[in-house]
């Protein structure tokens, strides 16, 4: 058995440890509204607390957790938490309310995923109002017309939806206008060299006016310059999220710095 194969095993079994042993951890990045710089939402993203290598980010274990299905367990394990992360939230009077999910295609695919969201919701007493399910454009182009049917049931439930990392797929026009979803959100490899590719400011710009047009909110991911942000607000995009605002915080310190309570809002007004 050669390195590469023993290094992946190992890394499957310490994935496993880690969804049994607690390891695993969710930040919340704000998403911030560009009329009034105020947090209009947060998205959840999963971490791994690693007892050697210390907190590693999704990128270094979410395509293995797809290939060997623990990311069905992984996925539920950040529903619940996020689930009742929200319920904190709404008893605390702290705004916003809506957080971002990112839902992963084998999730999505699962006959059963409607009904583990609708579990999860009783279990935790969740209000699905204050949900957004992100889907990567490429999930939904997969089988289009088994996929309108899972977002019809999620919206039913109340549940926002948005495609995440828009660009970046095979999503065609006539696709895009069947899909029931609130949102388009700009994949960051437009954002990150706005200002000096046109054809990224152009790719930008006509995909706000298309999500306009189709009646879509659009945000864009990844801005990190206060060029990209004045670029963003010039374009009419709706929201913005990324360093330029916030790197990803834990639930503490996203909660002090941008989930004001109501009545400490109230008296800034």
């Amino acid at each position: 058995m050669n390195t590469k194969a023993v290094s992946r095993m190992e890394m499957e079994a310490n994935l496993r440890r880690a969804v049994d042993e607690g390891e695993l951890f969710v930040e919340y990045q704000p998403q911030v509204d560009l009329t009034t710089n105020k947090a209009s939402g947060v998205e959840a993203l999963v971490r791994w607390n690693h007892p050697k290598f210390g907190v590693v980010g999704p990128d270094s274990f979410i395509a293995l957790a797809e290939e060997s299905n623990l990311i069905l367990a992984i996925g539920e394990w950040v529903m619940r938490s996020v689930f009742n992360q929200c319920v904190l939230w709404k008893k605390e009077g702290r705004l916003p309310p809506r957080v971002g999910i990112n839902v992963s295609g084998r999730q999505f695919a699962q006959s059963d995923f409607v009904a583990t969201v609708i579990r999860l919701l009783r279990e935790t007493g969740a209000d699905p109002n204050c949900l957004e399910f992100e889907i990567t454009e490429n999930i939904l182009v997969e089988d289009t017309e088994t996929a309108i049917k899972t977002l019809e049931r999620l919206r039913a439930l109340g549940i926002r939806l948005a495609i995440d990392d828009f660009g970046t797929g095979y999503s065609s026009l006539s696709c895009l206008k069947k899909l029931p979803v609130n949102r388009l959100k700009i994949d960051k490899s437009f954002i990150h060299d706005l200002h000096t590719n046109a054809n990224d400011r152009a790719i930008v710009t006509a995909t706000i006016e298309m999500a306009r047009g189709l009646g879509l909110e659009i945000i864009a991911e990844g801005v990190e310059t206060q060029e990209q942000c004045r670029f963003m607000q010039e374009s009419n995009c709706d929201e913005i999220q990324g360093f330029y605002f916030s790197k990803p915080l834990s639930v503490d310190a996203v909660q002090d710095k941008w989930l004001r309570q109501k009545d400490e809002a109230g008296e800034e007004d």
